[in-house]
């Protein structure tokens, strides 16, 4: 198997069955040998932040010496971004390996028992075998979607678990209310396990507590009045947080200082548990995370910020740092390029509180939201609204246009792009950024 067929049988499998709770991937991961069961892991559930604190936790783990396996989901580049160790994509023969070996298990299953496993749950058990097989010390585990039936579930327990913010997404298979979708989320709480939470408010928090009280494990919330932010520009942050002082960041937002505290707690845990993390490790992997996409600075010049808040809570957390005034006397353009699934009427009508300008764009998938109909919603609340049906049009604009340089000192023109919306529309302008030169690589 090439890692071209690896790629078509793994995203074929998206047409599979309904997904039939843990059954196919307990299965498939007997048949595997059930590897995952000699690795330790830190999981990881939640609407928002799942990825950036699994960033931080990751980096830290690998300061501190630890061979480190990272899952994560969507990538926004290339397939490989899910799988990691030590911050190292698995390499494409690698992945075209164990996916043929899983793909003969998936065959059996679909002979013995008439189904066969969903994509993700593929997926993860490609992760858990490599992970396994390159004697990782400890693999930070984030969920694909939900907890409880989530295929990472298949572990029977973590070092620490970690639920980050929580809110409405989802809402089809998780539920309608926050109390739904907490409780799928807190499915991965096991017997025993410490539980860091990013307090979301009292909904969520009661729902933990009481899955938290029923399976003996201990919570941990994290105190964010313990915060005091120091410092904070386009380049990133400064903070201090309970008796750390001085941590940085090149994430922006305030949400990633909170992301980071909930990293943070969760190392302390693992340091009670015997790994050694010093404060100067702690404070290096910090400063050492990016994660692509998330209030990414692409280009200073123009001035482009990228940014997947692809539901309300990721929206209010992007408003939330443009009000912030770090782009005083700049005009504000928001570009957005948003899922028919998504609740895009509230994403525009949050933002345009903020901006000038609105752009719609379209991209390249099946289930993208007609550009037309987010520019008559965009009408409503913004005068200057314009739509570009071609990525490459935009970005033509934006640059050829300005005569700009992605990583020219001063900017051209008195705008600031802020690009929202879709991870995949996210993913596919970041890599078109890259391809023409434009991406600015000095963050």
């Amino acid at each position: 198997m090439t890692y071209d067929e690896a790629l078509a049988y793994i995203h074929e499998a998206k047409y599979n069955g309904k997904k039939n709770g843990l059954k196919n991937i307990r299965i498939l991961m007997d048949k595997l040998g059930n590897q995952q069961g000699e690795l330790k892991f830190v999981h990881i559930a939640g609407t928002n932040g799942k990825g950036s604190t699994g960033a931080f936790i990751s980096n830290v783990l690998t300061e501190v010496g630890l061979k480190t396996g990272f899952f994560s989901s969507p990538y926004l580049e290339r397939f490989t971004e899910r799988i990691r160790i030590d911050g190292e994509e698995i390499s494409e023969m690698e992945l075209a390996e164990i996916t043929a070996e899983v793909r003969d298990k998936v065959s059996e299953i679909a002979l013995e028992e008439g189904e066969n496993p969903s994509e993700f749950e593929i997926i993860t058990a490609i992760g858990l075998v490599y992970f396994q097989r390159s004697k990782c010390d400890i693999v930070v585990l984030e969920t694909g979607l939900g907890g409880r039936f989530d295929s990472t579930n298949i572990i029977k327990t973590a070092e620490v678990v970690v639920i980050t913010a929580i809110d409405y997404d989802h809402m089809q298979y998780l539920g309608d209310t926050l109390e739904k979708i907490a409780y799928e989320k807190a499915g991965i709480i096991k017997p025993g396990n410490d539980v860091v939470l990013y307090d979301s408010g009292s909904i969520t928090r009661n729902v933990i507590e009481n899955k938290c009280n029923e399976m003996g494990a201990k919570l941990y919330s994290v105190d964010f009045n313990n915060i005091s932010a120091t410092k904070s520009n386009i380049f990133g942050q400064e903070f201090n947080f309970g008796k750390y002082s001085g941590i940085k960041i090149k994430m922006l937002g305030k949400h990633q200082i909170r992301n980071a505290a909930t990293a943070i707690t969760a190392c302390e845990i693992l340091k009670f548990k015997g790994i050694s993390i010093s404060e100067k490790v702690l404070k290096d992997g910090l400063a050492k995370t990016i994660w692509k996409g998330r209030l990414e600075l692409v280009s200073k010049s123009p001035l482009v910020i990228i940014d997947g808040a692809h539901n309300i809570h990721g929206v209010n957390a992007l408003f939330e740092f443009v009000k912030d005034n770090l782009f005083k006397k700049k005009k504000i353009v928001c570009v957005a390029g948003m899922l028919l699934d998504k609740e895009y009427e509230e994403m525009i009508k949050i933002m345009s509180e903020i901006c000038d300008k609105f752009i719609l764009l379209k991209f390249d998938n099946e289930r993208v939201a007609n550009p037309q109909i987010l520019a008559n919603i965009a009408s409503y609340y913004c005068q200057d609204v314009e739509i570009c049906c071609d990525i490459d049009d935009f970005l033509d604009k934006c640059f050829i246009n300005n005569k700009a340089s992605a990583n020219q000192t001063t900017p051209v023109d008195d705008k600031v792009y802020i690009i929202y919306g879709s991870l995949y529309f996210i993913g596919e302008l970041r890599k078109k950024l890259i391809e023409r030169k434009h991406y600015y690589n000095g963050c």
